[in-house]
């Protein structure tokens, strides 16, 4: 992806954004800029898809709504509901 600048986006933004219902949010953080998602829970998941975080610096998956965040400083952590709501608030602030 030449020439394609990938920054660390604002959590509160990509949560408006994409948040359908709070229970429902589950953000992933990573440090690369193509990602793959199969789903939650092993062989019951869904096919495995391919994104790019592209300059925006997220991806949301088409299938399970996973939302992938480019933040090389959290990347491995997950988030859900209330954590992921309460992280981007206290960066907000």
């Amino acid at each position: 992806m030449a020439g394609v600048t990938t920054t660390v986006p604002n959590l509160a933004d990509v949560i408006a954004k994409v948040m359908h219902r709070e229970e429902a949010l589950e953000i992933v953080f990573t440090d690369h800029t193509r990602v793959a998602c199969d789903g939650p829970g092993g062989a019951l998941g869904h096919p495995r898809t391919f994104y790019s975080l592209g300059d925006h610096g997220y991806a949301e998956c088409g299938y399970c709504d996973r939302v992938f965040v480019y933040d090389p400083s959290r990347a491995g952590q997950q988030l859900e509901g209330a954590a992921a709501l309460a992280l981007a608030a206290a960066k907000a602030s």
